[in-house]
């Protein structure tokens, strides 16, 4: 016989792993995205691989079989999915956008700063240095960029399945 229980047809996750102590989502991200805001480079390289670490796991690499769970979860919460659950998920896209917006603002702000810098360096040494930071920035920016697009299409798939809910 078939199961009528819809739970029986989700992906079985370990809850362990998700177990977040009671902070919610957003407040997770705010930690993280509060932590990048203060772009400190003493520690800007540890700070950009926790940012590259939490967004592969909430967008996984294109192509991969955890892309296509995240794909498949995102369109059942589409099709399946609440008023309030697709709002919800829909604030945190949202929070996503702004954060990785800001995050690029202070990238090209940088780049900017560093680009002037170089204009005006007349040490060799000095000027490899610097276009060696101007080359990390836009690794950077291109790694923002990418999850910047990918939230922005999530935010809009949720968009529009919100207001078809109204």
């Amino acid at each position: 016989t078939s199961s009528t229980d819809w739970e029986d047809f989700m992906p079985k996750y370990d809850d362990q792993q998700y177990d977040t102590n009671g902070d919610s989502f957003g407040a997770i991200f705010s930690d993280l995205m509060s932590e990048l805001g203060k772009g400190s480079n003493v520690g800007s390289a540890s700070i950009l691989n926790d940012l590259v670490s939490f967004l592969e796991g909430n967008f996984p690499s294109v192509g991969t079989q955890k892309q296509k769970e995240e794909d498949t979860i995102l369109e059942t919460l589409l099709r399946d999915g609440t008023y309030e659950e697709i709002g919800i998920e829909l604030e945190d896209a949202k929070l996503l956008v702004v954060q990785l917006e800001g995050k690029r603002k202070g990238l090209m702000e940088e780049l900017e700063t560093i680009q002037r810098d170089i204009r005006g360096q007349t040490s060799y040494m000095n000027q490899m240095t610097l276009e060696e930071q101007q080359k990390e920035i836009e690794a950077r920016m291109e790694v923002i960029d990418d999850y910047l697009q990918r939230a922005k299409q999530r935010q809009m798939k949720l968009r529009r399945r919100r207001d078809e809910l109204r």
